[in-house]
């Protein structure tokens, strides 16, 4: 079977102790033995890190600040006339 899968015999006792070998020799050794769709079913499609989850969550309950900035500014100075010296600083 060893050779068949294209591993080594010492790898393949392995595997058959359950002992860890490399992904390789697990994928060449199924192959050999045709059972690589249960490798498919075994597998999520996608691992979702919680890093990336966090992020998304963060990103989710951001807000912009409000009443500040230059548009508020603006609100503030059109609701009042603008009359010479009466700027900060103006006339001391």
């Amino acid at each position: 079977m060893a050779e068949e899968a294209g591993i080594g015999r010492a790898t393949l006792q392995r595997l058959e102790r359950g002992q860890s070998v490399q992904s390789a020799s697990l994928v060449k050794l199924m192959r050999a033995l045709g059972l690589l769709q249960a490798l498919d079913a075994a597998l999520p499609e996608a691992i979702e890190l919680p890093i990336v989850e966090l992020e998304r969550e963060r990103r989710r309950t951001r807000q912009r600040a409000r009443g500040s900035g230059r548009r508020a500014r603006r609100a503030k100075t059109a609701e009042q006339p603008w009359i010479w010296g009466e700027e900060p600083g103006a006339g001391r």
